[in-house]
């Protein structure tokens, strides 16, 4: 669920809530480890409770996080001091997108369930901002835009839930897809807007996680009728296009039938960690 699906829910504090999901899915041996969570190639030394801070003192960002006692760890010993320490030396580059920042000396994997909670979006945007004025190297998430058309076929105010037939599709701007070897290639064979049809790895990192799009479906219910995925070299557009059915649950409300009405909630999971998704898409996306 993202804020917007917060908000509709009365939850206005959402601080709590990172700090709470960081707590359940973060292990204590992950710390300072070089993976991430999905075990991928070397990121950097992961720390906990992370967050930016400008020295006035010599014009510099600093990356600070909790000290961690690193007695018991596995680690080494370099990694150890580090951790320890909780704070690097000046900050040359910072991803957003792959959730990496270098010092020049070392290399840190700073999730965004990670941050402090007590950095808030603004507050955290703002402070990209100055380190984009002090030259630093910033890497803003990709940019992603979702359309979306649903028909709502059957209602069940007895079984409290409705079915919906939809189609989905994301696009967004990730030119070195193919560089990076991120997917495989379908086909060498292009479409007529040069779009090549692509195949992702099952633990990719996508916008949308298309067995898990929908967060008030019934387990099982949703099937795919059609699934495309494509990529265009030119323009460094990714495109993909997903048909699927699925029972959605509802509270349902209609208790003074014909002369009341039922809102009927669609909650769409987006990895807006990874991604910034926007209103409306560049021309050349369509």
């Amino acid at each position: 669920m993202n804020r917007e699906d917060l908000r509709s829910l009365g939850i206005k504090n959402f601080g709590h809530l990172r700090r709470l999901e960081s707590i359940l899915f973060t292990r204590d041996e992950d710390i300072g480890s070089i993976t991430n969570s999905r075990g991928e190639l070397d990121l950097g030394i992961r720390v906990q409770c992370w967050r930016i801070e400008y020295n006035n003192a010599d014009s510099n960002f600093y990356l600070h996080w909790d000290p961690v006692n690193t007695n018991e760890s596995k680690l080494p010993d370099d990694i150890r001091k580090i951790l320890e320490g909780g704070k690097s030396r000046p900050i040359k580059e910072y991803d957003n997108f792959r959730d990496t920042l270098s010092d020049g000396t070392h290399h840190y994997f700073v999730e965004d369930a990670d941050r402090d909670p007590k950095v808030r979006c603004k507050e955290f945007e703002s402070i990209l901002k100055g380190m984009k004025k002090a030259g630093i190297k910033v890497t803003q998430r990709a940019n992603a835009y979702l359309t979306f058309e649903v028909e709502v076929s059957q209602i069940s105010c007895q079984n409290e839930n409705f079915n919906i037939s939809c189609q989905t599709s994301i696009f967004w701007h990730e030119p070195n897809l193919i560089r990076e070897k991120k997917v495989k290639l379908k086909s060498k064979n292009d479409n007529v807007l040069g779009d090549f049809p692509i195949v992702f790895p099952e633990d990719s990192s996508l916008p949308v996680d298309p067995e898990k799009l929908f967060g008030n479906a019934l387990e099982g219910s949703v099937t795919f009728v059609e699934r495309e995925e494509f990529f265009n070299p030119v323009t460094g557009i990714v495109h993909v296009h997903y048909k699927h059915h699925g029972t959605l649950e509802e509270q349902m409300e209609l208790h003074r039938f014909p002369f009341d009405r039922q809102l009927l909630h669609i909650f769409i999971l987006v990895n807006s960690g990874d991604y910034q998704f926007i209103p409306a898409p560049p021309r050349r996306w369509k």
